[in-house]
């Protein structure tokens, strides 16, 4: 008899990381050589050409069935067309192992989460508002009304420094100043998926022997486990032996997705905080001011330094997004039939 080498093929991750395609299967069970004569098995046309005594579980083991003569060998029936097999099928959460002598992953999914069940976005959230407020804009003027073409105008440098002027005389000040880069940070409307259901393992691995009634012999399935054929996609059970369904598995999950959060920038505004002294060392106030007016200064004053501060100020900011905008759904589905 024909020993065929180990298949291998690596364990797929659950949810994600994908199942052969029974063409790919199939390709990888062709490296068994006769252990897997798919065309010899299903007969002409591909149909299962007789029933079969079939034997599952471990009772097998000691014996085998009646119509396969190597000790611990079950007959297992023909493979209808389209599917694969024969393999093995465990299931749980978590994930099991695939049982020896069945003890290859052939490929791996999980049942679907329960409808009622749908993805989730975590919630939005925004920054403070950020920003500047740009070089104070000042205007001194000869005049009491702030006129500047009475006087001189010029940007301040807002560091709270005391600052020199030349000393000239003004009866009025006025001096500004505007944000600038305002922005807010938005955080959240992340999604969040239904956790998967159940595993289910299609495995792979025991050797082929002779030919039996309506099939071949293979090394009998583990206590629990029955001959399975696979295939890809949602598909009923063919007719005949293997006629009992396992529950629909998936080896992929199509993601949900959220609106992106997002924060409208705010109203912001800046004020300029002034103060001009009759000396050069900031220390005898000529004039005070903390808002954009005119500030008149009731007499012509020597206005030899300054210092200026400014103060950035904005609303909330106002925020969208979050909403869950596609609905997590599982892909990639494969269909599972067993003796019993």
């Amino acid at each position: 008899m024909h020993t065929p080498a180990p298949l291998d093929v690596p364990r797929k991750p659950l949810f994600g990381g994908g199942v052969l395609s029974l063409g790919a299967t199939l390709a990888a069970l062709t490296a068994l050589g006769c252990a897997y004569d798919f065309d010899a098995a299903l007969g002409p046309g591909g149909a299962s050409s007789a029933s079969a005594s079939v034997a599952s579980g471990s009772g097998a083991s000691s014996g085998g069935d009646a119509s396969c003569e190597e000790p611990g060998y079950a007959c297992a029936p023909a493979i209808p067309a389209g599917w694969a097999g024969p393999f093995v099928n465990v299931a749980g959460d978590p994930a099991p192992s695939c049982p020896l002598p069945w003890g290859t992953a052939i490929s791996s999914g999980n049942e679907a989460w329960p409808a009622s069940e749908h993805s989730a976005c975590s919630a939005c959230g925004c920054s403070d508002a950020q920003g500047i407020c740009v070089a104070p804009h000042s205007v001194l003027s000869t005049d009491a009304g702030c006129n500047p073409g009475n006087g001189t105008s010029a940007d301040l440098v807002a560091d709270g420094a005391c600052h020199a002027r030349d000393g000239s005389l003004f009866s009025s000040a006025q001096t500004s100043s505007a944000p600038a880069g305002v922005k807010c940070q938005a955080s959240g409307g992340i999604a969040t998926d239904p956790a998967p259901g159940k595993s289910q393992i299609v495995c792979g691995g025991g050797k082929p022997g002779e030919a039996c009634s309506g099939g071949t012999c293979f090394e009998a399935p583990p206590d629990g486990t029955s001959f399975c054929i696979f295939k890809n996609g949602d598909e009923p059970c063919p007719q005949g032996l293997y006629a009992h369904r396992r529950p629909t598995a998936y080896a992929g999950v199509t993601k949900g997705a959220c609106a992106a959060c997002a924060c409208a920038y705010p109203a912001a505004s800046c004020s300029a905080s002034v103060t001009y002294f009759g000396d050069p060392g900031c220390a005898v106030p000529a004039s005070q001011s903390s808002d954009a007016s005119c500030q008149p200064f009731g007499y012509p004053k020597a206005v030899s330094s300054y210092q200026v501060t400014t103060t950035f100020a904005a609303g909330a900011c106002a925020l969208t997004g979050g909403a869950v905008t596609a609905d997590a759904s599982p892909s990639e589905p494969h269909s599972i039939c067993c003796v019993d």
